[in-house]
């Protein structure tokens, strides 16, 4: 009961601290509510039921019973965790135009608030949320504007934000000028931006190599291990092996999660129609249809790549792909178009007029989903008007470069990739005939079961690969090669 004590006084800490840090009760979130309430209980009936069950030698609630245990324990604190690690990435997209509104502001002799208070006007979450902090702390704890930062500063730790307010505090504290060392703060953040980009490269491949480790090694072993154990009568282990298959199933949004933090892809948050929500809504009962009459489970892969892959793919991430691209020369024309003197809409009208002749498609960014669906294109569209306010014209010079830089950083990472995506095509190859060499060993197995979890693997594989390749989860051609091939191949050896 100590440990339990301990661990309670830990994660309510800890998610106080995240709480105070994204503006908002994570314990606002039922699950988390409940799942936090369940852990002592948890610790006595869960260990109890357990005993019981081997008792009676059931040995299957064991397992499952010290994995709701731990799925308990970790599910508040995983949430926690993930929503700092949210609110940072947000924060730090996010910084370099707080800090340019900043440098705007400090010309006319204002202060930082001042700064949140414009971008929170122009729509942005992330400057309310901080305005809201700050100001509450204010109004209701009477605190002093410097404490109240000094208090986000250590909160936001690690963060461009944060090394934002550390320079607003020592502004303040020994009398500097504010504009210049804002000036120098920007350039450092612009010249960071692309540091970074290119970093996440190397990880991002190495991840890559994990995802087909877990999901073409791993398996690999948990049949041959499962099958060759199950020669000697003495031993049951490939009734497990579905299990054993389950493993990679079980840490595969972990996975998600990492991909999506560090991905170099452009950002894209498609505008389903109706007719899109249709054709994945579908998805769900005919693959049931494709299980209930054991048709062959690659039949699933196939279907998520033409009902929801395809549609998606080609009408919004094709467009954000190409626009994405020309990033660079977006920027470059509306920095030449405004220092014509025209304003913020001229501008990007004219500056669009100019691309269209290079890309037809660029047009959809002057459409409100076009904007919605392409978060850097909203960004720029912020940028613009900030930079038009203060006649701050050299930044898009500078953004110009980073955004050149991030361009050739995602394409050198597509580059670096493209074989192990070959790797990711012969998945099926090496595990079907892993299966068809090891039922002339043993005749002991469910085919359709395993056939199952392998293709339950390889579409997971295939949404974890077209995250990190793409930056979606519907790299279509992806879906339909893996689907088409596990189907011949299962036909062939299954």
């Amino acid at each position: 009961m100590k440990f339990e004590h301990r661990y309670l006084k830990f994660l309510d800490s800890y998610i106080n601290r995240v709480s105070e840090k994204v503006g908002h009760s994570l314990y606002s979130n039922k699950l988390v509510k409940v799942s936090r309430d369940l852990i002592p209980i948890s610790e006595i009936l869960i260990p109890v039921l357990a005993v019981i069950s081997v008792y009676f030698n059931i040995t299957v609630v064991p397992i499952l019973s010290l994995g709701v245990l731990i799925f308990i324990h970790l599910l508040p604190l995983t949430y926690a965790y993930s929503k700092s690690v949210e609110y940072n990435e947000a924060v730090n997209k996010v910084a370099i135009y707080i800090a340019l509104s900043a440098y705007i502001m400090s010309l006319t002799g204002k202060d930082l608030i001042s700064a949140l208070r414009m971008m929170a006007e122009k729509g942005d979450n992330i400057s309310k949320t901080e305005l809201n902090v700050i100001e509450s702390k204010i109004h209701l704890f009477g605190k002093s504007l410097t404490d109240a930062v000094r208090e986000r500063v250590k909160l936001l730790k690690g963060t461009y934000l944060s090394e934002l307010y550390s320079v607003y505090l020592t502004t303040k504290e020994l009398g500097l000028s504010m504009s210049s060392r804002l000036d120098m703060l920007i350039r450092d953040l612009i010249s960071d931006m692309g540091v970074k980009s290119e970093r996440r490269v190397f990880f991002l491949v190495d991840l890559s190599e994990a995802i087909l480790t877990v999901f073409v090694l791993f398996p690999v072993m948990a049949l041959s291990f499962s099958f060759l154990t199950s020669i000697n009568s003495q031993f049951n282990v490939v009734d497990n092996y579905d299990f054993l298959m389950l493993i990679p199933l079980i840490i595969a949004p972990g996975l998600y999660f990492v991909v999506s933090q560090n991905s170099v892809a452009p950002d894209v948050k498609p505008h389903i129609s109706f007719l899109e929500k249709v054709l994945i809504f579908s998805f769900f009962p005919l693959s049931f249809l494709i299980v209930l009459f054991r048709l062959d489970p690659s039949l699933i892969i196939i279907l998520f790549g033409l009902l929801i892959a395809v549609p998606i793919y080609v009408k919004h991430y094709l467009v954000a792909e190409k626009v994405f691209n020309l990033q660079p020369a977006l920027l470059s024309s509306l920095g030449d178009q405004m220092r014509l003197g025209y304003n913020v809409w001229e501008s990007w009208r004219r500056a669009i007029a100019q691309l269209e002749e290079v890309e037809r498609t660029i047009n959809r960014v002057l459409t409100p989903e076009g904007i919605k669906e392409m978060p850097f294109i909203n960004d720029i569209w912020r940028l613009t008007q900030i930079a038009y306010e203060g006649s701050y014209y050299t930044v898009f010079d500078e953004m110009s470069r980073v955004a050149d830089r991030i361009v050739n950083v995602y394409k050198t990472f597509q580059n670096r990739v493209r074989p192990l995506l070959a790797v990711a095509l012969s998945a099926p190859a090496i595990l079907i005939f892993t299966t068809h060499v090891l039922m002339g060993i043993s005749n002991n197995i469910d085919l359709y079961k395993v056939s199952f979890f392998i293709d339950l693997n390889l579409l997971v594989l295939t949404i974890l690969f077209s995250k990190a390749y793409k930056g979606m989860p519907f790299y279509f051609p992806l879906f339909l090669a893996v689907g088409l091939e596990s189907l011949l191949l299962s036909t062939v050896w299954l």
